[in-house]
Parts: C-alpha cells; structure tokens; sequence
C-alpha cells in the first residue's frame, strides 16, 4: 500500500511541475519564445495536456489498486503499478526536456534581448 501511495503522490507532484512549464511558457515574451510559439506551440501543448494525462493516470490508477488490492497476493496488481510507473517514468522525461527547451530558450531570450540576431532553422536533411 505504502508503494501505491508513493507512486500515486510522487506522479502528482511531477504533474504538477508540467504547470510551472506552462506558466513559464505563458509569461515569456521574447523573440525566440515567440518564435517558439508561432512554429511549435500545438506540438508543445499535445505534449503539455500528455504528461499531464498521463500523472493523473498514474495517481488514479495507484488509488484505484490501493482499493482493490486485498494484500494477499500481489498479482495483476503489481504488474500494474509497474506498468504505471513505467509511463511515469517516461513522461517525466519528456517533462525534463520541455523544461530545458523552454529555460534555454527563455535565457537566450534574456541574454540577448538587445541583438537583432535572425532566428535561424536548420534543416537537418541538407548538406
């Protein structure tokens, strides 16, 4: 029960850091931000409303097997949980990385707010 407890409250907490992206996302005004926005803002909210789909699946799925767990054999209950704490797992991931996208391009944003350096998109398929 105790690890149930564990998951479901630690799936929370991490879905609850994905709002801290958006809140980032949201007040950030500069040019590459913007940029940011205008090319990729539907892909990055698909991946926003994921991860956060996903902790809420993670804690109601280990709330729900608390409930139906009798504690006598771990069972289906157990493969479960772990099923869970895999997408958990790969959704924090995918957390770390929006994070780091968006604090790098908002301290690029700050740094250089004073350049009018062109925003630049390489195409990986050329030359």
């Amino acid at each position: 029960m105790n690890v149930y407890a564990t998951v479901a409250s630690v799936a929370a907490i991490i879905g609850g850091f994905g709002t801290a992206a958006i809140s980032q996302y949201a007040t950030s005004s500069g040019r590459r931000m913007t940029f940011l926005r205008e090319r990729f803002g539907e892909s990055l909210r698909r991946n926003w409303v994921s991860i956060l789909t996903s902790m809420t699946t993670v804690s109601a799925g280990c709330l729900a097997t608390m409930l139906g767990d009798t504690g006598k054999v771990i069972g289906w209950q157990g493969w479960f949980v772990e099923s869970l704490l895999f997408l958990g797992l790969l959704r924090a991931v995918r957390l770390i990385w929006l994070f780091r996208l968006l604090i790098d391009v908002s301290d690029h944003d700050g740094t250089n707010a004073t350049r009018s350096e062109p925003v630049r998109i390489i195409d990986p398929g050329e030359g």
